[in-house]
């Protein structure tokens, strides 16, 4: 079975109900499904009672050094970087036509794997930006129907 050997570690802050929060928390749970995912978050006091009991566990488990995926902006990358994961993957969501120039040579470099981005928007910011294509998958975001109503709004 896939999930009892494959470890994959997500890096990043599950506090709060940011947008990359909420991605974090989407992203853990649907891959928990099928792989052993563990969650490396800052807490502060009380950080439990913004999570449920799942996330909570993957929270606890200990630091996977298998496979790490981060998500955040590239500049942030080089904090998990330094803990030499066997592959590192960056997750990068962007809302403009180009990236920072300054983050070319971040996502370039050696050490990222992978790039997940959530479109081909986003895809296409990061090769106008001169990031080498080969590294960038497009991993969507899906819809959190619990959120976003997007009938209702019509309807109305």
């Amino acid at each position: 079975e896939i999930k009892k050997t494959f470890k994959l570690n997500i890096v990043g802050s599950i506090l709060g109900d940011s947008g990359y929060s909420s991605h974090i928390k989407q992203l853990a749970s649907a891959l928990g499904k099928y792989i052993d995912v563990a969650i490396e978050s800052p807490k502060v006091p009380g950080w439990e009672l913004k999570c449920s009991q799942e996330h909570i566990d993957m929270v606890n488990k200990n630091y996977q050094e298998e496979i790490t995926v981060m998500i955040g902006l590239p500049p942030f990358w080089d904090l998990t970087l330094a803990n030499n994961p066997k592959k590192f993957i960056g997750f990068l969501v962007w809302e403009c036509s180009t990236i920072p120039l300054s983050w070319k040579d971040i996502c370039n470099d050696e050490r990222v794997n992978q790039i997940w981005v959530p479109s081909t928007f986003v895809k296409n910011a990061c090769i106008n930006t001169g990031v080498n294509p080969d590294k960038i998958f497009i991993v969507p975001h899906g819809v959190d129907m619990q959120k976003f109503y997007p009938m209702q709004e019509v309807l109305q």
